[in-house]
Parts: C-alpha cells; structure tokens; sequence
C-alpha cells in the first residue's frame, strides 16, 4: 500500500519534528515551533503552494499557504495548531514515530499531528489542480501556541483573514463537532484586616470572606444557566481551580485568593455575569463582611457555533459516508483554534481522526486503521469541493 506508507512517512517526519510549546519547555532543541514551520513550508512549496509567515509572536510564525487563483470564487481553509503539549514523563519516545499493534506513536501523533497528515497527504498535485481550475482555493493553516490560549489564531484572526470554510483539525473520532464553549479564566481576591488569631473579632478574616463569595459565585452560577440546555454543549461550566489566603495558623487572614475556570456557551455574556458578581461582591464589602473583593479576568476565549445545516458540514458527512462512517454531530467542553478563528468564516467544522482521550497522555498514539480513514474523507471532500457549484 504506497500511499499509505508515504502517509505513514509525512505523520513520522511530523512526529519527529520537535515543537513543544516554549511555555512548556526550555531546552531549544525542543521548544517552539519554528521547526515544525521548515518541514511544512518546504512540503507545501513541493505540491505548488504559496507559502507566506505571519509573526504572530515575536520570533513564532503563523504559516499560510494558498493553490488557487488570488481572487477566487469559494476558499476552503485547513488549519491545524503546530504546538504540542510537554514530552516529559512520557513513558515512549516522544519523537520516534514508532508502529506497534497497529498504532503510531509519539508526541502530537493524536493532537494533532496525526489529522495534519491525513488533511495533507490527500492534496494530491492532480486533485490541487482540478480545485484551481474550478476557480477554487485551498489554503493550508499552521498556528502556534493553541496549546496555550490559541494566540496563533487569535493574533491571525485580527489581521482580517477571511475564508468562507474551514476545518480545524483536531482528534474528533471523525465525529464533525460545530460547536464548543468560550473558557474563561477569573480571579476573585478577597481582602480582610489582619490580628491576633487569639481574637478573631479584631480583625476580619480574608478566608471567611472568600466562602461567602464563593457561595455568591455559586449561586450566581446557578442563576445564569437557560431553562433550555444548550441542545450541544448543554449548560455553562464553573471550576474553582485554584485557591491560596494566609500567612499563618494564628494570624487572622488579611488576604485570598481563588481562580476560576468558568466555560460559556455561544450566546452568553462573560462581562454580564463578571459586572453582577462585581456588584454582589461589592454589596458584601459594605455589610463589613469582607474589607475588599475584586474580580479579575486572566483570560478569555471565544465561543463558536455553526449550524447543522452549513454547506460544509453536509459535505463532510457525506465525504465520511463515502468512506463507510457515520459521524456524529458533536459539541464539546474543550477549546480549539475553531473558537477565535470563528470571526474569519462563516462555517468552521472541527474534524480529524484519533481519540481525544489520548491527547497529552504519556503514550499518545493514532490508530492506523483510523489514520487512513481520516485520509480518505479528506480525500473525498476536496474531491467535492472541486465539483461543488
């Protein structure tokens, strides 16, 4: 099977292409995605694309590459992140790409090296050429930093980059998700006047405040979820990740802290939930239940949706039934690039083969079998984005 050993080959050169994201990792034969950048211009440049960098973050680039006329009638974006998470404490070669019992494995062989070489290996120069000749472009998409909080794509995002489709590709089962949450990082610090722990009426206790303010947070919560649940993502999520306040056994605490992993749906409004939990807060420091309370936000993410109905979604389906799969339409709690690149087009499916379950694990692998699956509907769906209207 030629093509499926030159598959093989492209998702093994990928694997053993170390770019860890640089948050994750010091050492710089390993951190950073520049490399990851090199090996993916030269082997789009090969099939006749033109390739421009985009520096997203100072000394990381953004790689977007285009087959097509510069005007052309539809455009159809592949996009895949080029980081991945941290190799240490994996218990295989991380950059190996070694096959055993049917599965590849190595770092980013599943997240999500393993989709970028099924999406690749279909863009087969006779299929490029009949997708130009339609008066179509197809644009291949790397981002950095996904891992991190998607500043690739974000900092893409805002410079007016437009398709009309796109795939992100992630390890989805080949199941087609079209919408997921925004995360949304806050802090709440809460402020008390320090003592004696000898005499707790002295002072007021930081950490005594913060439960209050952690059963206004809950409450609030539990106010802001919709009668009807999301019919794909279901209900808002709220974790309390992260909590520290004091300085000692006996010391009245003038000082805590909590962060908060709070996940959205597409409708909602992050600054309207933030402002009322601001204001109960604030209700509080003038009860003297706490001294100060602040709300800050540390980060924030986009939400996407697209309807089950879109053009792309139909085609991609069809593509996987083609090959013998009947995917799921999906929504999930986890983030991707789909989120902030959502305000470039108007459809965006999140797509790929592989098992999210074992993203960033110690072992991660791709089934092979699901590997060459992933190839044939990518296959399959360029095939009917050239023939398409």
């Amino acid at each position: 099977m030629p093509a499926m050993d030159d598959l093989i080959a492209l998702l093994q050169t990928l694997v053993g292409t170390p770019s860890v994201n640089p948050l994750d990792e010091d050492d710089p034969t390993l951190a950073g995605e520049a490399r990851m950048v090199t090996v993916l211009e030269a082997h789009l440049v090969a099939k006749g694309f033109r390739v421009e960098l985009h520096e997203a973050k100072p000394g990381r680039h953004n790689l977007i590459a285009r087959y097509g006329p510069d005007d052309p009638s539809r455009s159809l974006v592949i996009e895949g992140h080029l980081d991945t998470v941290s190799v240490r404490h994996m218990n295989i070669d991380p950059f190996a790409g070694e096959i055993r019992e049917g599965r590849l494995y190595g770092r980013g062989a599943c997240d999500m090296k393993g989709p970028m070489a099924a999406a690749l290996h279909a863009m087969q120069p006779e299929l490029l050429q009949r997708i130009a000749d339609a008066g179509k472009q197809l644009l291949f998409v790397g981002c950095i930093d996904e891992e991190k909080g998607a500043r690739g794509a974000s900092a893409l995002a805002e410079t007016g980059f437009h398709a009309d489709e796109m795939i992100v590709l992630e390890p989805t089962g080949l199941n087609l998700v079209i919408a997921h949450k925004a995360p949304s990082w806050f802090s709440i610090e809460i402020g008390g006047v320090s003592g004696h722990g000898a005499n707790p009426e002295s002072g007021i206790n930081a950490i005594e405040g913060m439960v209050k303010a952690i059963g206004v947070l809950l409450q609030l919560h539990r106010q802001c979820q919709p009668q009807i649940p999301h019919a794909l993502l279901g209900q808002a999520s709220m974790n309390i990740g992260k909590i520290e306040g004091g300085r000692g056994t006996n010391i009245i605490p003038d000082h805590c802290r909590i962060e908060v992993d709070y996940r959205i749906l597409p409708d909602e409004s992050l600054a309207d939930f933030i402002g009322t939990l601001n204001e109960r807060l604030q209700a509080l420091v003038k009860q003297g239940v706490m001294h100060s309370a602040k709300v800050s936000l540390l980060s924030t993410g986009n939400a996407f949706q697209t309807e089950a109905d879109a053009a792309l979604v139909h085609r991609l389906r069809a593509a996987a039934e083609e090959e013998g799969v009947h995917p799921e339409i999906q929504g999930t709690s986890w983030f991707s690039d789909a989120g902030p690149l959502s305000s470039t087009c108007d459809e965006i499916v999140v797509f790929g083969p592989g098992d999210i379950a074992q993203a960033h694990t110690r072992d991660e692998f791709i089934v092979l079998d699901e590997l060459e699956k992933g190839h044939r509907i990518f296959t399959r769906l360029l095939e009917r984005f050239a023939n398409d209207g």
